[in-house]
């Protein structure tokens, strides 16, 4: 039974080929399968390594080369040479088209036997990406080629090889050893060889050390594809782990005044968010507005709400809104900016929490740049009644919100938006997610910039204001009460005459009351 889920016997080497490796950062081609590399040089096999990303994920420039100079070293103690680099951003992967297809350039021009590609299981999302942009170009590719898996960061469950490299540990520990950036850090050739170690469990005592492959046949790949990517794929998208920007929810920025010269600004703003799923819808009053840029905003649909000139400002916002289709909406107006990372953060936050609603900090800034102004401040709903502290920009919301009956009030742009977050806030509490990154647009010669945005009752002015509004729900409720009361006493009165007139004594003084009608 235990020899169907993992093997009892250890492979010595792949048939002698041409072997086509991918790793995404400089040293998972060693940590992976360094001894797969040196048993098909060793056969006399040929063996060509591509390394996709830089490996310099928040370093700085010079990171990169460091990891070049360390893969090249590597590569000379492994004897295959040099790998190919091509410096992609490290954690900036992404499955779809454009990766496989230069996958498959390069596959129709090396033309490998086996393909070598992380494991569809692995927890960094670059590794997981390639895994499955190489499955789908090897599927595309010619029949005789064949994909083998292997693992770095997370042990495979049901690898079908175990590479016997008893004899290639200390040759696998000094390939490893040339990567000193990495070992600094973290003892990964000392993890590497536990796994190795690790997987030579089932392989006997002739056995000290093992790597771990899934070998997929081109058959598979042809037919039933999906064995292999639906259902790891659906298993990581319950977990979170998105693989795609479907996999998440959609979130629709809403710009509702595109006639504006500065609105390249905030749709740059919006081009260059990390968060993978969205859309941008815009106001526009006529089809022939100047400012018009064309159908995308960077990766994001860049669509168009068609409004006129005698809608006003509450009647713009709500009709945008009605046009979004995200799950989440943020307004941001044409000349306020979002830091990279603003829709990634508060999507992140909301998903972790039963609100509906978050909001970042934020800082306002001149027209030529200058700050005037930072706010940052925690969750309090008795300060949002008493003056509104969040900009438009900063805060995002369910759209079912909407949905319920959140919407504009026809009012000066400040009280406008507040009594829109006062009615938000009404049905959900705002997660606060900490530090700075909406970046909304003030005059420069306002002294203070959150006046502009920020409206304020005094405590007598707001006190006067609730005891109206009290009032006035009392007086709403009395007479609510009172034409119910009047409602079942009409009916009351209505049943009493209908049983009247159809009585029998009335029916029979019907000759009297003709006679006395005629006397009057």
């Amino acid at each position: 039974m235990e020899q169907r889920l993992i093997p009892y016997e250890a492979t010595l080497n792949f048939a002698k080929g041409r072997l086509l490796v991918l790793a995404p950062h400089p040293d998972d081609e060693v940590f992976g399968c360094g001894g797969a590399i040196m048993r098909q040089m060793g056969a006399g096999g040929i063996v060509h390594v591509i390394i996709l990303t830089d490996g310099a994920y928040l370093k700085a420039p010079e990171y990169g080369a460091i990891r070049r100079t360390e893969s090249l070293a590597a590569g000379g103690a492994l004897g295959y040479g040099e790998p190919e680099f091509w410096g992609l951003a490290d954690r900036g992967l992404e499955y779809g088209e454009g990766l496989i297809q230069r996958l498959l350039d390069v596959i129709n021009g090396f033309k490998p036997t086996l393909i070598f590609a992380p494991s569809l299981h692995e927890m960094h999302p670059d590794h997981r990406v390639l895994g499955m942009a190489a499955l789908e170009a090897t599927r595309r590719s010619a029949p005789e080629t064949g994909l083998v898996m292997f693992e770095v960061g997370v042990p495979m469950p049901r690898p079908n090889i175990l590479l016997d490299i008893s004899d290639l540990v200390e040759r696998k520990a000094s390939a490893m050893s040339c990567f000193e950036s990495q070992l600094a850090g973290q003892a990964y050739d000392t993890q590497i060889e536990g796994l190795n170690r690790f997987r030579s469990y089932t392989l006997g005592p002739t056995v000290s050390a093992a790597e771990a492959y899934l070998v997929i046949e081109h058959s598979q790949l042809s037919n039933r594809p999906l064995e292999l990517f639906e259902s790891e794929y659906q298993r990581q998208r319950s977990m979170g782990l998105a693989m795609l920007p479907s996999d998440v929810p959609l979130v629709s920025v809403i710009i509702p005044n595109a006639n504006n010269p500065s609105l390249q600004w905030a749709l740059d703003s919006v081009a260059v968010q990390t968060y993978p799923h969205a859309e941008v819808i815009v106001a526009h009053v006529t089809s022939d507005s100047p400012h018009l840029i064309g159908s995308w905003c960077g990766r994001f649909p860049l669509l168009y709400a068609p409004t006129s000139e005698t809608l006003n400002r509450a009647e713009t916002m709500n009709l945008c809104i009605r046009n979004a289709q995200g799950k989440y909406l943020l307004f941001l107006e044409a000349d306020d900016t979002l830091l990279p990372d603003h829709l990634e953060k508060l999507v992140r936050a909301l998903s972790k929490d039963r609100a509906r609603g978050a909001y970042t900090g934020v800082r306002w800034v001149t027209e030529h740049g200058d700050g005037q102004f930072a706010e940052d401040a925690t969750w309090s709903e008795h300060r949002l009644s008493a003056s509104n502290f969040l900009a438009l920009n900063a805060v995002m919301f369910e759209r079912s919100l909407a949905d319920e009956g959140c919407q504009f009030h026809d009012a000066p742009q400040a009280l406008m938006y507040w009594d829109f977050w006062l009615q938000i806030v009404s049905k959900t509490p705002l997660i606060h997610v900490p530090n700075i990154s909406a970046i909304p647009r003030t005059a420069p010669s306002n002294e203070s910039a959150p006046n502009q945005t920020q409206p304020t009752a005094s405590g007598n002015e707001r006190q006067y204001l609730l005891l109206e509004v009290e009032q006035l729900r009392a007086q709403a409720e009395h007479w609510k009460q009172a034409a119910s009361t009047q409602a079942e006493q009409l009916q009351a009165l209505t049943a009493t005459i209908s049983a009247y007139v159809s009585s029998s004594s009335w029916k029979l003084t019907s000759p009297l009351r003709w006679i006395a009608r005629l006397f009057q």
